[in-house]
């Protein structure tokens, strides 16, 4: 950030540190005249167009230049930010065609940062922007203007595709952050001991293992975790605690975004009269290998033949009463014929 143009990449899990390091790298550079643009991706069902893009430009009031000398195309983005509409220079002429629309709006951005002279914009939590906004974010780091830094954070495992979050066409800069090992750990637990007044001194020396082990190195969860053991540095504290309020609240949100189970039952159950091992439905991929395996496919019985009734699956719990057991071959077409669910037969009624 010290050398713009700059693009700079935060990448890390939850809780890994992303904000606070972003954020003790632009008080730093605040000290340098630089003005602080933020804005923030949120996981929201429906995302604003260019909605962090917006949110970090309503923080140039009172830092622009007067509306006459800055580039005609700006006043494109009078309706998007009506805390600005006054310093900005008059709507251009509508046009048709929305792709050319787009592309003016995208301009009237770049002229915009480019008048605000040295600036960082940071846009947090890229993993929830929506196409919009990475498009307009694509754009500029393409040819970012000369005085601005750009700060991304995000989480690659809840990237939408897999490699670079806005593409591999720019220069930039990426920091991975990992856990923290033992040692940083007790370190970190020891200042967060000594900011509350309790004393730095006085660890015992399993305590970092035994935090390390529990928070798999994660500062938010460290930094949770003692604060709810209180003066209490015993390693069996530790144990005692419970989940502290905030991760519940953490937890509980990322939950809330996981699609809903399935039934456990939401698929047909074996039609040769076989009790499956599992309550689970359908089996798992390891399950079908295991069981289409030979040895295991000639130990049932009461394999059902094409074009009987007991061949077509059907939804209702498998009955206790064994069924015939005809001969023949799995079905080779229908529901049935993708895979069949042997079982072993000791499962077989």
């Amino acid at each position: 950030m010290a050398h713009p143009p700059a693009v700079v990449l935060v990448e890390g899990e939850a809780g890994i540190g992303k904000t606070s390091l972003v954020r003790t790298a632009v008080g730093r550079a605040g000290g340098s005249g630089r003005r602080l643009l933020l804005g923030h991706c949120h996981p929201l069902r429906e995302p604003f167009p260019y909605g962090p893009v917006i949110e970090a430009l309503r923080d140039l009031a009172g830092a622009l230049p007067p509306a006459e000398r800055l580039n005609p195309v700006t006043g494109a983005l009078r309706g998007h930010l009506p805390e600005l509409a006054d310093a900005l220079p008059p709507v251009p002429a509508p046009l048709t065609d929305l792709g050319m629309d787009r592309h003016r709006l995208f301009r009237a951005v770049h002229g915009l940062l480019t008048a605000a002279g040295p600036a960082v914009l940071v846009v947090e939590d890229l993993h929830w922007a929506d196409d919009g906004t990475q498009d307009l974010l694509r754009f500029l780091t393409r040819r970012p203007p000369e005085e601005l830094a750009m700060v991304l954070t995000y989480r690659r495992q809840d990237l939408q595709s897999p490699g670079p979050p806005l593409g591999a066409g720019y220069r930039h800069l990426v920091i991975p952050l990992a856990p923290l090992d033992a040692g940083d750990v007790g370190r970190m637990a020891s200042a967060l001991l000594g900011r509350a007044g309790l004393g730095r001194a006085g660890l015992p020396a399993s305590f970092p293992a035994r935090l390390h082990e529990r928070t798999s190195g994660i500062p938010f969860l460290v930094e949770e975790v003692v604060r709810s053991i209180g003066e209490d540095r015993q390693p069996e504290a530790l144990e005692r605690a419970g989940v502290p309020l905030q991760l519940r609240e953490a937890m509980a949100e990322q939950l809330a975004r996981l699609s809903p189970p399935r039934s456990p039952r939401s698929g047909p159950p074996p039609s040769c009269g076989c009790r499956w091992p599992s309550r689970r439905w359908p089996p798992s991929r390891a399950a079908r290998a295991a069981w289409s395996k030979p040895s295991v496919t000639a130990s049932c019985t009461n394999t059902p033949t094409a074009g009987t009734a007991s061949a077509t699956p059907s939804r209702r719990r498998p009955s206790t009463t064994p069924s015939p057991a005809p001969t023949g071959a799995w079905p080779t077409s229908g529901p049935s014929a993708s895979w069949p669910p042997p079982t072993r037969r000791r499962w077989c009624s």
